[in-house]
C-alpha cells in the first residue's frame, strides 16, 4: 500500500511541477543538470516504478497462499468426541522440580 501512496505522491507532484515550469516558461529552475529537462518527468519515472513495486509485491502474495497445483490443502486434525486427551509424558514434564537425591 506504501507504494501505492508513493505512486501518488510522485503523481501529484510531477504534475505540479510541470504545470509550473508550463505557466512560468522564463524560469529555468526544476531543470536536470544544465538540459532542458524537467524533474517532473523524473516524478512520472518515480510513478511507474512505484507502480511495478505495488503490483510485483501484490501478484507476489497471491500465489504464496494458494496450494500448489494438483495440492489441496489438509483439513486440521480433530480428534473424535470421545477419544481421551492424550497426557504428557511424566518424564519431560519440567515444570515441577525434583528433590535432590
Amino acid at each position: 500500500m506504501f507504494n501505492l501512496a508513493m505512486a501518488l505522491f510522485w503523481l501529484i507532484a510531477g504534475g505540479a511541477i510541470l504545470f509550473w515550469q508550463r505557466t512560468h516558461p522564463e524560469s529555468g529552475a526544476l531543470m536536470i543538470g544544465g538540459s532542458r529537462v524537467s524533474f517532473g518527468w523524473f516524478a512520472f519515472v518515480l510513478v511507474l516504478y512505484n507502480l511495478a513495486r505495488w503490483w510485483s509485491i501484490r501478484h507476489g502474495t497471491k500465489g504464496r497462499n494458494a496450494p500448489a497445483a494438483g495440492q489441496q490443502r489438509r483439513p486440521p486434525v480433530r480428534r473424535a468426541p470421545d477419544e481421551p486427551e492424550a497426557r504428557p509424558d511424566p518424564n519431560f514434564d519440567f515444570t515441577t522440580k525434583k528433590p535432590p537425591d
